[in-house]
Formats: structure tokens, sequence, C-alpha cells
């Protein structure tokens, strides 16, 4: 039996946080090339976050999702290549808004405990318009209306600006809630 670790969307947002800030300088770097940009969040901050998780991360193009994470690999069936036995967390991260509908989209057609779509619309004014068509799809591809309890829905919006600037926020049945980072708690120091 697989043990699952769900993870909360405020606890994603705050190793997303934490990770991108330990990475400023090179997200600063890249803001004005797309292409280093992503780079930067598949190679770099993706796996690191992953990590803080407790979970293991694919960052590269898993069934044409940008990255997965997972606790484990299906080692037995598949000793080659990696197969994740479930996805705990699926990502898409997309410069260009206005295709960021269509990633929203592709992230309803598979069944994980998070999704995360991390995308730059520029200004708030279009935040806002994006998050109700995320909504209209989500809630399009709900007929079990569990999405906003079992499969959470994180978006993230970056603001490409000297030190990119980043607001969440989680899908709360037919519309979009602010979310809080949670800090991960750290061990404490031994003498």
């Amino acid at each position: 039996m697989l043990s699952l670790k769900p993870i909360s969307p405020s606890a994603f947002y705050g190793a997303f946080l934490d990770v991108t800030s330990s990475h400023a300088r090179a997200l600063s770097e890249a803001r004005t090339h797309d292409p280093e940009f992503t780079r930067v969040m598949l190679s770099d901050i993706f796996p690191e976050i992953a990590s803080r998780l407790g979970l293991r991360c694919f960052p590269s193009d898993y069934y044409k999702f940008d990255a997965i994470f997972y606790v484990e690999a299906d080692t037995k069936h598949f000793p080659t290549g990696t197969y994740a036995k479930y996805v705990s967390v699926a990502l898409e991260h997309e410069n260009r808004p206005v295709g960021s509908v269509r990633e929203m989209n592709k992230l309803q057609l598979l069944n994980a405990p998070l999704k995360v779509l991390i995308t730059y619309p520029g200004n708030r004014e279009y935040a806002r318009m994006l998050l109700g068509q995320y909504a209209e799809i989500i809630a399009d591809a709900d007929p079990f209306e569990d999405i906003d309890t079992l499969r959470r829905q994180l978006v993230i919006f970056g603001f490409k600006e000297d030190v990119p600037r980043w607001d969440a926020y989680a899908y709360a049945g037919q519309s979009f809630s602010p979310v809080e980072p949670e800090r991960l708690q750290k061990a404490p120091q031994t003498a």
C-alpha cells in the first residue's frame, strides 16, 4: 500500500518562497530571458522545493507536464526510467500568461493531491481575469465536486521585477482565495 504524502497549497507556497528567495539573484538575472528563467525554475527551483517537502522531483516533461513531485518510483515494473507510483504534485510553468489557460486545462487531466500553475500576468487586473478563467475551467472539470478538498489547485503569479515578487491563490470552490505561506519547521539544534 502506498503512503500518500499530501502537500497543502500553503506548505508548497512556503517552500516555494523560501527557495525562490535563496535563488533571487539567478531569477533576477534571468527575468528578461524566458528560456533561461524556465531553466532556472525547472533545474534549480523545483528540485529544491521537492526536497524541502520530502519528495522527489522529475523536472523534465513527465507525460507533457513540466514537472512532477512524487514519493516513490515503480522500479518493480519499470526497472529503467522514472515512473512514479503516483504523482503528489503536478506543476506547469508558463512564462506567457496567455497560454496559461491551456496549462490549467491540462492540469485537470491528472488526478493528483496538488496541482500547481505558475505564470506571470504583469499586473493585478490581468491576474484577476485569469483567476476567473481558471475557476471556470476547474469547475467544468469537477464532476465529483472534490477538487477544492481532495485535488487542490494552487496558482502562483510571479511579477518579474528586479527582485521577483510572488502571489498565491488556492481554488476554493468556484473561485480562488489568497494563500498565506506555511513555513516549514526547522529541526531544533542539538548541543
